[in-house]
């Protein structure tokens, strides 16, 4: 007897395929959420290296981190003319590390850290030696948010590059840019030099000595962050500074200011914001909505702030006198 062969029909396969369609739509976002959460922990534990690498810096330069902000000056804007040894008060220099550029200056923030993060230094120029070496080196994998630089993580607004830390201009007359996916507290690691105009409290760079911070556990260090005049296709050399404009500032309050509120990125981590602070610890904390962000409009009151949630027990500033 002939036996017949099976074999499927066309509605059956069709059928089938429909079954894995439906099946891949229902696992794809579990999917991508679980992608997503594999790369804020990545992102977590580049702010431990980065804390850790900030503490071991201290515990050699006599407690002091390194500088953030505009490092060298170029005599018109800002002026921070605090960035010698001399001018810092470190004559002996154990308390910033130091490169020679035509005179002897402190090492902007990232160059400062790389020798903590893996990396050796060479180069004692930071224009061009420096910023190559720091930009082809490895200690800029743990400046770099992995979701950072993923265009699929969050959506279509999501950042596609890592941004840039703007460290002033040099005698050169050009500006100095470094990767970076995180922002920095000008609180904490000084700014352009001592302001003292109005009610903005004192930037010197002196506040980079760790000891002199009341609450390290509560203030802000580095956390994620977007460029202020930055977007998806827009200029990537915006300030990666938190900067504090009065001596109670949070993270919330800084969400509210529509100067600063830009600075946080919804989109890097679903909502969330990894963090770390100056003792070193590092925690993920949830934004408010970009609808609220909308809403505040500028606005900086109190009511605002404590729609904020955990923002709100974060501290920008270390409440130092003038």
């Amino acid at each position: 007897m002939r036996q017949s062969r099976k074999a499927f029909t066309l509605v059956e396969l069709l059928v089938v395929i429909g079954i894995i369609a439906l099946l891949i739509s229902i696992l794809l976002p579990a999917l991508n959420r679980a992608r997503g959460q594999a790369k804020q922990a990545a992102c977590l534990s580049n702010l431990r290296q980065i804390g850790e690498a900030f503490l071991m810096h201290a515990n050699e330069h006599r407690q002091h981190f390194p500088l953030a902000g505009i490092v060298w000056q170029d005599n018109t804007t800002h002026q921070p003319a605090d960035n010698t040894p001399v001018l810092l008060g470190d004559v002996g220099m154990k308390n910033y590390s130091y490169m020679t550029d035509l005179i002897i200056r402190a090492c902007p923030l990232q160059i400062a850290l790389e020798p903590y993060l893996g990396q050796q230094v060479r180069a004692q120029k930071l224009i061009p030696d420096g910023v190559n070496e720091y930009i082809m080196g490895s200690a800029i994998h743990v400046f770099t948010c992995p979701a950072n630089i993923d265009e699929m993580q969050g959506g279509m607004n999501a950042p596609q590059i890592s941004k840039m830390i703007d460290n002033g201009k040099s005698s050169y007359g050009g500006n100095i840019r470094l990767p970076t996916s995180y922002a920095f507290s000008e609180a904490v690691l000084g700014w352009a030099g001592p302001n003292t105009t109005g009610s903005v409290p004192d930037h010197s760079r002196l506040r980079g000595n760790i000891a002199r911070i009341p609450h390290p556990a509560d203030v802000v260090l580095a956390g994620d962050a977007k460029p202020r005049n930055g977007g998806r296709f827009g200029s990537y050399d915006g300030w990666m500074v938190y900067n504090d404009g009065t001596n109670h500032d949070t993270l919330a309050s800084m969400f509210c200011r529509s100067d600063s509120g830009v600075l946080f990125d919804h989109y890097r981590h679903y909502g969330n914001m990894n963090v770390l602070f100056c003792d070193g610890h590092c925690e993920s904390v949830s934004m408010p909505s970009e609808v609220i962000q909308a809403s505040f409009g500028g606005n900086d009151s109190t009511a605002n702030e404590q729609r904020c949630g955990a923002l709100q027990n974060i501290s920008v500033s270390v409440g130092f006198a003038k």
